[in-house]
């Protein structure tokens, strides 16, 4: 049955219609009665002059014809003869000539075909994530459970093939350790792959018995911008590799003895009883350690087929060869791999060979949860995160579609106060609920959206303590970000001569005092690589200055700070920079300082950050240039402008995708 909307589900059929009485209006005499077979009063629409039309059974001086949903289907059903009221689905098989089964089964028929429709125009099945392995194992859901089970014995035979335990008994357990507990743990992930990882409870181990140390490092943003930017500049080629079961390789210092994983019986994996334990022999997911010792184990793998660095940024490495170069970026067990075809080709061929079980995505679509987007011609990117957008409007969509559109994303010149009184402040579940946006936010500022880091810096500073109107702002930067969701960070870089040094240029600025409750200014900063934004911050100071030229000073000490580790990175990838490094700022005081190593009263309290400016300016490496404030893309780092300003130096910065 069709509606206007689309296909009608037989439960949404409406009742059978029982015999209606004659409609009479309220200024009638109830004393008097019409028959059944009298004609009632039949009101047309002005607007229609054809018999043939829809027509509108009213009462008398009805205020408003009765209103029938769905629409089509009461006026057919109206139609009928009062007193004849069978089932909608025997009026369809008289209508159609066929009988009750046949008509049963085109419902389901098109029933089906409206599902399937739904699914074609992108609705992906909802499927259920459960929390533990008896819900998983004992799904309702045929389907599900099927694929849970087939992911619980993949886990398991992934971990019997590694190595990773030893079955031993509990009396065997030395009398000063005891076994850490462990858990299942399910994901349906993006592309409809049904994850079954097995996980130890970290949070039982005991720190300086099964483990010493944990920090284990992953990728800057910064590298994966510039290379992001080297894929433009030079024509490289680039493939996301996935180590799977990555951390079952890294190999344990410590003894670690582990209760047995529930379903171990079930999936015939082996016979365990209430007696028995497991002895770790290689790290698994959740361990304190795990993610320290699987670096340690690719590091020193790669090491092996002659990659180096790791000095500067400590996971990235490069490699040349007869192949070509390549370059490899670790983010745990993604690892991006730029460079040359053949010598991409030749180091995953060498992985593998270490026993790696690699899984290989040629088209660097979706890195970090970010999304990039190649120009056809290959000269210019877009990256853009928009599965975390969406898990912003599926959270926060309901409180801001009912606000007006904004131009800019933080009200202008705000500047947001912790409140103390615990009367002011939002609810703890509104405190929750901020919290959780902000820490969104932030994470949209560190890869795709530079624009909003000023408004985000002013919401983090009430993480503790915000009021309705700190969560009225929040909702409005939210407003903003969904409203221009298709806004991301935009790559292109200057194709001048590959063979001529890469030129850096950074915009420096600050905001003088400015927080009305510490009176601490604002540094904020943007350094671009070949025109292309690399690195941006906005940030608070650590101290209070007592000029506009010392806030500018120590601005500018920070962003100097971050050019030398660029520097040094570029250098360590084989890159020239051209020198001097141009360092842009709109305040001449702070220029005066940089080319006088005079130290006077008022500048004494920030004298090591004068003479570490000095020294790289002394040195020919940074050149410090007056620029016009209304020029400085910076000042989009310190404060929240008006619609001109921000729409002037946020197109430097973001485009529309691709």
């Amino acid at each position: 049955v069709w509606e206007e909307g689309g296909l009608l589900n037989e439960d949404d059929l409406p009742p059978p219609l029982t015999p209606r009485a004659p409609l009479v209006s309220d200024d009638e005499d109830s004393s008097d009665e019409e028959s059944d077979d009298d004609e009632e009063e039949v009101t047309f629409d002005n607007n229609h002059v054809d018999d043939e039309e829809d027509e509108v059974t009213q009462e008398k001086e009805a205020p408003q014809p009765q209103k029938w949903r769905p629409t089509s289907l009461r006026r057919e059903m109206n139609n009928l003869d009062t007193f004849y009221n069978p089932k909608p689905m025997e009026t369809l098989a008289v209508e159609a000539g066929r009988d009750n089964q046949n008509v049963d089964e085109v419902m389901k028929l098109l029933i089906n075909i409206g599902k399937l429709s739904k699914e074609q125009e992108g609705s992906k099945p909802e499927f259920d994530e459960p929390k533990t392995f008896q819900q998983a194992w004992h799904h309702p859901d045929e389907y599900q459970r099927k694929k849970w089970r087939e992911a619980i014995r993949k886990e398991f035979r992934d971990m019997i093939k590694r190595g990773v335990w030893r079955k031993t008994s509990r009396r065997d357990i030395p009398e000063n350790r005891r076994c850490i507990k462990c858990k299942w743990v399910f994901k349906v992930k993006r592309n409809g792959v049904f994850r079954a990882r097995l996980v130890a409870c970290g949070y039982s181990q005991i720190p300086g018995v099964d483990f010493s140390e944990n920090y284990s490092p992953v990728v800057n943003d910064i590298t994966f911008r510039l290379l992001l930017l080297l894929i433009i500049k030079m024509g490289l080629s680039a493939k996301i590799v996935d180590v799977e079961t990555a951390f079952l390789y890294g190999e344990l210092d410590e003894e670690i003895y582990m209760d047995c994983p529930p379903g171990m019986n079930e999936a015939g994996i082996d016979k365990v009883g209430d007696n028995d334990a497991l002895l770790l022999l290689a790290c698994i997911y959740g361990l304190v350690q795990s993610a320290r010792q699987y670096y340690k184990k690719i590091v020193k793998i790669l090491r092996k087929i002659g990659f180096e660095g790791g000095e500067v940024d400590p996971c990235l490495f490069m490699r040349k060869s007869k192949k070509g170069l390549v370059y490899i970026a670790l983010y745990v067990d993604d690892n991006l791999l730029v460079g040359n075809p053949e010598a991409i080709e030749e180091t995953v061929q060498q992985l593998k060979a270490h026993g790696l079980i690699l899984k290989i995505e040629d088209d660097l679509a979706d890195y970090l949860s970010c999304e990039i987007v190649f120009s056809k011609d290959k000269k210019s990117a877009w990256l853009g995160q928009p599965h975390l957008i969406a898990n912003l409007e599926k959270r926060f969509g309901d409180k801001v579609k009912n606000l007006r559109e904004y131009v800019t994303p933080g009200t202008p010149n705000l500047n947001m106060i912790r409140c103390t009184d615990e009367k002011l402040t939002i609810s703890k579940l509104d405190q929750k609920l901020y919290r959780s946006g902000v820490g969104m936010l932030l994470y949209l500022v560190k890869h795709s959206r530079p624009d909003i880091s000023n408004a985000v810096r002013e919401l983090s500073k009430v993480l503790d303590g915000a009021s309705p109107a700190a969560f009225k702002e929040m909702l409005r930067v939210i407003k903003f970000v969904l409203d221009t969701k298709s806004k991301g960070l935009w790559i292109k870089p200057d194709m001048d001569n590959k063979d001529e040094p890469w030129d850096l240029v950074c915009f420096s600025d600050s905001d003088y005092a400015g927080d009305p409750e510490s009176r601490r200014s604002v540094s904020g900063f943007i350094l671009y690589v070949k025109g292309v934004p690399i690195c941006w911050r906005s940030k608070a100071q650590r101290s209070v200055t007592l000029s506009s030229s010392e806030a500018e000073w120590v601005a500018l000490s920070e962003a100097v700070k971050e050019i030398m580790f660029v520097q040094q990175l570029l250098e360590s990838m084989k890159i020239r920079v051209k020198l001097p490094i141009i360092v842009r700022v709109d305040n001449t005081g702070a220029i005066f300082m940089s080319k006088n190593v005079t130290t006077m009263n008022r500048t004494k309290h920030i004298d090591v950050r004068t003479k570490f400016v000095n020294e790289f300016v002394e040195d020919g490496i940074i050149k410090i240039v007056f620029v016009e404030s209304k020029n400085n893309d910076s000042d989009i780092m310190t404060k929240n402008l008006g619609g001109d300003l921000y729409s002037k130096h946020s197109q430097k910065l973001i485009r529309d995708r691709i």
